[in-house]
């Protein structure tokens, strides 16, 4: 088949590209003047990228999906499966205990290899099926050995078959997770605590959307705290089907990369009265003892044997009992508020960021569990608590609960406010409101800078948006209300420093000053976490300025517009005589030689903290 390479080469792909870039540059040139050329050739080039590129994915596309639905392969998928089938026949029918034959290993890396797509899921599961230790439906535990009274509810199982459809569409979700939670919270069953939510329309893990989620310590939609998740289908579709059991290894192992720690996941597939279910392992039980995010590559999957609807929400009932079957649990104390939903959770240093209802107010927690970490949140807090005041902007976080004078609690913790969301460009309606964003953290960094601080890490990962006040709406001419603006926040004072007083630098790779890549590039000795590293004794220390600051914010507001300089960049590399550490130092240099760009770089140079002054460098996204 022919590729997109061979069609259209790289070479004279890019010779057109530049042909058609002068051509319209020349014409913006003889329109507003030569100091905007060179800008707005860049902008072109993107363009004519972003609208080449997904031709290019397509037929990449294209010729994947025709190697997949290729006939030799379906077909030895299904002879397969038939074969399994029938040597299942031959399995003893009477109840037994779980035998460790009947654990399906699987590959490490198996969660990035299942796409989304129906195909991909059945063929995973086929070629899951082919192992020589693979055994499958093995007899579901009787309900009276797992210790869950089952009397009383033929009610609830007549009521749950009820719902059930011929077509999953027209199933009542709502209705089958009140059901379900009207089970899993009886005295008799005495499941722990839980919260059953229909989330078939829900794309919250990883974009997928499992139609009934098993929350253990929220009441929304959270990947951090799903216990158990229940796939619904109609009577008319095959249960057992290799794409129905694909999709739910497909949400196990999704769960598995959000929830590093935890051993066994638990996912029920049913047409509402017959169900299979799922256990997804992770690792052995004596690894319990030693938890790692490192399982040793030893994975394994049961699918017990189809069963009536009642028996398998009793097994599943015996499972949210079991702590290696429970999201791990979060560090919180009480005093932090209710838990609504994890934000993140960093197992590599142990950090978690929660959405909180504290005192009525929706904010946001963090606490760490690791001993360097512990130093680290301490030092924030106390940042964020310098910070404070009645002049203090709204580009600030307000610190409403720290907790940092006790030394009994396991981890220090604290809550702040407003609760922000990413920034990304296209929330914004507008080039104003855009700018008004970029405005309010030009004044969060000349208030941190006035209490004598340097923040280190301005960068897109720390700078959120909220929705404005709306007492604050503006009325337009026409006296209806302008839609609320988007207020910017920044966040993360971890690394914040004292200005001018030495230090090893600790931050963003992409904050880094110039002066200190220079230094390292050469031999660099670092310790790396994440997108963030800290600097060796043995390496150069240097002396924090209100430039780094505003230079990295310069290089936050670059990446924003023409996100394609540093994609795909590997930040680890930045110190290194690395083709990243190039473009970033290549990225600098054409930022101060560029008509606009290089105005807001020498405002930087100068630290200058009027925002009246940034204001005019900003206007040229108007036209961006």
């Amino acid at each position: 088949m022919d590729t997109f390479e061979s069609i259209y080469p790289r070479e004279q792909r890019e010779l057109h590209e530049g042909q058609l870039a002068d051509k319209y540059t020349k014409i913006f040139a003889d329109w507003l003047g030569q100091q905007y050329a060179d800008l707005f050739r860049i902008l072109v080039k993107d363009l004519i990228y972003k609208a080449t590129a997904p031709l290019l994915e397509a037929i990449q596309e294209t010729s994947r999906q025709n190697m997949k639905l290729h006939d030799e392969i379906r077909q030895q998928a299904i002879t397969e499966f038939t074969a399994q089938a029938g040597a299942l026949k031959t399995l003893p029918v009477e109840c037994c205990d779980l035998p460790v034959q009947s654990r399906i290993m699987m590959p490490s890396d198996a969660a990035s290899g299942v796409c989304h797509d129906s195909l991909t899921r059945a063929k995973a599961f086929a070629q899951i099926m082919r192992k020589s230790t693979t055994m499958l439906d093995v007899p579901l535990p009787k309900p009276a050995r797992i210790a869950v009274n089952l009397n009383g509810h033929d009610q609830f199982a007549t009521e749950l078959r009820g719902l059930a459809k011929g077509d999953k569409a027209d199933i009542d979700y709502g209705a089958v997770a009140r059901c379900i939670a009207t089970f899993l919270t009886d005295k008799s069953v005495a499941a722990l605590s839980s919260h059953v939510i229909d989330t078939h329309s829900e794309s919250f893990l990883n974009g997928l959307a499992p139609d009934i989620s098993i929350q253990r310590y929220t009441s929304t939609a959270d990947k951090f705290n799903v216990a158990a998740i229940i796939e619904l289908k109609g009577l008319d579709q095959q249960l057992g089907s290799l794409d129905n059991c694909g999709q739910i290894l497909n949400y196990l192992m999704a769960l598995a990369t959000y929830q590093p720690g935890r051993r066994e996941f638990i996912g029920i597939l049913t047409n509402l009265q017959d169900a299979y279910v799922f256990q997804y392992i992770q690792g052995t039980p004596e690894e319990e003892q030693y938890p790692t995010t490192n399982t040793g590559g030893l994975t394994f999957l049961t699918r017990f044997r189809m069963a009536c609807i009642l028996d398998t929400l009793a097994y599943l009932a015996m499972a949210l009992q079991w702590q290696s079957a429970n999201p791990p649990r979060q560090p919180f104390t009480p005093a932090v508020g209710k838990l609504v939903r994890i934000v993140h959770s960093n197992p590599e240093s142990h950090s978690v960021v929660g959405e909180f209802t504290y005192r009525g107010i929706s904010a946001i927690g963090k606490t760490v569990a690791n001993m360097r970490m512990k130093r680290i949140l301490l030092q924030e807090i106390e940042t964020i608590r310098k910070l404070q005041g009645d002049a203090r902007p709204i580009s600030i976080p307000e610190l409403l609960y720290p907790n940092s004078e006790t030394l009994i609690l396991p981890a220090p913790e604290m809550v702040t406010s407003p609760v922000g969301r990413p920034l990304q460009l296209d929330i914004f309606k507008n080039a104003s409101d855009f700018r008004a964003c970029l405005e309010d953290i030009l004044l969060a960094i000349a208030w941190v800078h006035s209490h004598g601080l340097a923040h280190r890490d301005v960068r897109t990962d720390n700078v959120l948006v909220y929705a404005a006040n709306p007492t604050t709406l503006e009325k337009s001419d026409s006296k209806s209300l302008r839609e609320p603006l988007w207020r910017g926040l920044l966040i993360d004072f971890d690394h914040a420093a004292v200005l001018e007083e030495e230090c090893d630098y600790e931050g963003g790779f992409i904050c880094c000053p110039l002066e200190l890549i220079q230094a390292c590039g050469a031999n660099p000795t670092t310790t790396v976490l994440g997108n963030e590293f800290w600097l060796e004794p043995d390496t150069p220390r240097y002396k924090p300025r209100r430039s780094h600051d505003y230079l990295a914010f310069v290089l936050l507001v670059n990446t924003l517009i023409f996100p394609l300089p540093l994609q795909k960049f590997n930040c680890s590399l930045v110190l290194e005589h690395s083709s990243e550490r190039g473009r970033l130092l290549r990225l600098l240099e054409s930022l101060r030689g560029s008509p606009g760009w290089r105005d807001m770089v020498a405002l930087a140079d100068k630290a200058m903290d009027d925002v009246a002054t940034w204001r005019q460098s900003l206007a040229m996204i108007d036209w961006l």
